[in-house]
């Protein structure tokens, strides 16, 4: 994947599982949840998915949303 991944393109990888991020450089993660885009972040979110599981982000969004 790295090797498609440039300045002048970019790869989108849509996972139900976080683990296989832990092999690619990522530079932006988007959380859907029923089709809508709840949570925005960086690498560091895939390390909290993988530290606290998706619930505390579907339990906020259901508290905000």
């Amino acid at each position: 994947m790295q090797k498609f991944h440039t300045a002048e393109n970019a790869c989108l990888i849509i996972t139900h599982n976080a683990r296989i991020l832990d092999k690619l450089k990522v530079d932006f993660v988007h959380v859907l949840a029923k089709g809508e885009i709840i949570r925005e972040g960086g690498a560091e979110l895939v390390e909290q998915i993988n530290a606290e599981g998706f619930a505390h982000i579907l339990a906020e969004h259901d508290r905000v949303g």
